[in-house]
């Protein structure tokens, strides 16, 4: 758990809820959140190699909700599981914590950059963020930079 500051606030069960809107689950913020404040902690287990879904921890470290936990536990437990991707994104991981990087109103989709955390993803996707800065491909950190 991260040291809480006068702009933390734990997100675990009051802040944060899962959204589904058009066919896919989303994290949206269902109070506002202030730069620098604690969203969530992750937790899983780890694994030694990336799957579609697992957040990378480190080398050959890849969290993973448990696959008994997937078919058992309601949508409230391993809530990360649902952040999104955006080339502007208003959350960033620091270890296991999810930390705001830019206000967050109540509603909003929280999202993050996949090619910050991963170094290849399992499953590369074309990204649809319509941001300025998109990336157009998300294949994680390995590939940034690099042309097809």
């Amino acid at each position: 758990m991260p040291e809480m500051t006068n702009h933390s606030i734990d997100a675990t069960t009051e802040c944060i809820e899962v959204d589904h809107v058009d066919g896919h689950y989303r994290l949206v913020a269902t109070k506002g959140f202030d730069v620098e404040d604690h969203i969530l902690t992750l937790e899983g287990e780890i694994v030694g190699s990336p799957s579609r879904f697992s957040v990378q921890m480190g080398l050959n470290q890849h969290l993973e909700v448990p696959a008994l936990a997937q078919a058992e536990q309601p949508m409230d437990r391993y809530r990360w599981r649902f952040l999104n991707h955006s080339c502007e994104p208003n959350a960033k991981f620091e270890n296991r914590n999810l930390m705001a990087i830019r206000k967050i109103n109540a509603s909003e989709q929280i999202t993050f950059d996949y090619n910050t955390t991963e170094y290849e993803l399992a499953s590369p996707f074309e990204c649809h963020c319509e941001s300025d800065k998109c990336c157009g491909v998300v294949r994680g950190y390995r590939w940034q930079g690099k042309l097809d």
